[in-house]
C-alpha cells in the first residue's frame, strides 16, 4: 500500500516527544521522520493509518504540502524595461536611508534567508556567516532565487553603488529549495526551526503555500514558535492577485509580517495577492516595491538583474526589521512592527481605507519611516516622536539605557 507523509500536532498542549510516544503505540506502522520543537511531528505511514489518525479526536493531522516557486526568478517585469528601482532608491523612499545617516546599517543583526541557496557575488562578499543545506549537497543557489533575495537585504558594492536595505546585517543561508525551486512543508519547518536554534533576529520567507484556512498548518505552527522566540518573520504575500483571498501561507498567520507589492508609483501591483485570508484575517501588513527591482544576478560574479514579485518585496521588509532590531532592541517585535507600519506608511487616495487602517489590498500601505508618528516604547518614560535623525539617535540611546 502507498505511503504518505503527514504532519501531526496535538489538540491540547503536549510535549512532542510524548505525542510521538502515543502515536507509535496506537499507530504501529507510523515511521518517524522529524520532531519539531514547535510541537509538530512528521511521520510516514500507510493511507489507511493516515485516515484513522484524521479521525483521532486528540490529533490535528494534515498532509505534508509541496512547495514550488511559481515564477522564473529572473523574470523581467511587465512594466517597460527602462523603469527600474534600485534598493538604494527603495531605502530613500521607505526611510531606511535615514537610519543609515544616523549610523545604523544593520550591524550586529542576523537575517536567515530560507530559500534556494546563495551564490558567491560581489554584492554579498563577506556578508554570509552561516550556511546549511537541507536539500541537495550544496548551499549554492542552483535555482537563482535566494541570491537575489539576500542581495536586497544586505548587498553592497562600491563599484556599482548597489546598497541593500540593511547593508551591514549578517546573512544566514539556509537552503531549503532545490534546483527546481521545490521543497515540502517538512523541510520548510526544519528550516524555520534551524533559524530559531541559531537565534537569528529575522527570518525571510520569499515563498508560500496555498492558504487552507487551517491555523494548524505545520509551517504556521513553526512561524508562531519563531515569533514566541522574539524572531520577526517576514513572508511573501504571494503573486496571485488581484483576486481576493489569495495570500500565501505562512504570510496568512497573524504572527507573520506579510509583504505585498506596489509599482514605482506606489500603486498596488496587479499580481500582488490580496486578503482577507480564509480565516478572515486582514492581510497584507504592507507593500514594498516589487516591479523591476535591481538585485544580484546569481548567474554572474558581479552582474545585476531586474526581478519582479513579492519574493523581492519581502527582503525589503526583512531589511527594515533588521534595522529596527539594531536600533530599538530589545523592544521591537511583531506587534511593534505593526504599530510602526500603522503610523509610518502612505497610501494613494484610491486605497480601500486610510493609511492608519489596514485593508486587504494595501495593508497599511508603503512604509515611509520619514514620517514617523508617535511611537510608545514599553518601559520607556515617555512617548517619543522620531521625526528626524536626532530623535532617531536619541530613541536608540534611550532604548539601550532602559534595556
Amino acid at each position: 500500500m502507498a505511503k504518505v507523509k503527514i504532519a501531526i500536532s496535538p489538540k491540547s498542549p503536549q510535549h512532542p516527544e510524548a505525542l510521538w510516544d502515543y502515536i507509535r503505540r496506537v499507530y504501529v506502522d507510523a515511521y518517524l521522520r522529524y520532531i519539531s520543537p514547535s510541537g509538530v511531528i512528521f511521520v510516514e505511514c500507510s493511507e489507511d493509518t493516515a485516515k484513522r489518525m484524521k479521525l483521532d479526536p486528540t490529533l490535528n493531522v494534515t498532509e505534508v504540502a509541496k512547495i514550488k516557486l511559481s515564477q522564473n526568478p529572473l523574470q523581467e517585469a511587465p512594466t517597460p524595461a527602462s523603469v527600474e528601482i534600485w534598493p538604494n532608491t527603495i531605502a530613500k523612499r521607505l526611510g531606511p536611508a535615514i537610519a543609515w545617516e544616523a549610523g545604523f546599517r544593520g550591524e550586529g543583526t542576523t537575517v536567515a534567508v530560507l530559500d534556494s541557496g546563495i551564490n558567491p557575488h560581489q554584492t554579498l562578499k563577506g556578508k554570509i556567516a552561516y550556511e546549511e543545506a537541507l536539500v541537495t549537497e550544496t548551499t549554492l543557489d542552483e535555482f537563482g532565487h535566494g541570491t537575489c533575495v539576500a542581495s536586497i537585504i544586505a548587498g553592497e558594492d562600491t563599484a556599482t553603488g548597489f546598497t541593500g536595505i540593511a547593508p551591514k546585517t549578517t546573512i544566514y543561508n539556509i537552503k531549503m529549495l532545490n534546483e527546481r525551486g521545490e521543497s515540502d512543508e517538512e523541510t520548510a519547518v526544519k528550516a524555520v526551526d534551524r533559524a530559531v536554534e541559531l537565534n537569528v533576529d529575522v527570518i525571510n520567507i520569499s515563498w508560500g503555500l496555498v492558504d487552507t484556512g487551517n491555523p494548524n498548518e505545520p509551517i504556521r505552527i513553526a512561524v508562531r514558535n519563531a515569533s514566541k522566540n522574539k524572531i520577526i518573520v517576514v513572508a511573501a504575500a504571494g503573486n496571485f492577485g488581484p483576486t481576493p483571498s489569495t495570500i500565501s501561507s505562512p504570510a496568512t498567520d497573524p504572527e507573520a509580517v506579510a509583504v505585498g507589492s506596489c509599482t514605482a508609483s506606489e500603486i498596488v501591483s496587479e499580481f500582488s495577492s490580496r486578503g482577507p485570508t480564509k480565516e478572515g484575517i486582514v492581510k497584507p501588513e504592507g507593500l514594498g516595491f516589487g516591479e523591476n527591482v535591481v538585485a544580484a544576478d546569481p548567474r554572474t560574479a558581479s552582474g545585476l538583474v531586474k526581478v519582479t514579485g513579492t519574493s523581492y518585496t519581502t527582503p525589503q521588509g526583512s531589511g527594515i526589521a533588521a534595522l529596527g532590531k539594531q536600533i530599538f532592541r530589545p523592544y521591537i517585535d511583531r506587534e511593534w512592527i505593526e504599530k510602526g507600519l500603522k503610523y509610518s506608511s502612505t497610501k494613494p487616495p484610491t486605497a480601500p481605507a486610510p493609511k492608519t487602517v489596514k485593508d486587504n489590498v494595501y495593508g497599511y500601505g508603503t512604509p515611509d519611516f520619514r514620517i514617523y508618528g508617535s511611537v510608545t516604547i514599553p518601559g520607556a518614560p515617555t512617548t517619543i516622536h522620531p521625526d528626524n535623525i536626532l530623535n532617531l539617535i536619541l530613541l536608540a540611546i534611550l532604548t539601550r539605557i532602559v534595556g
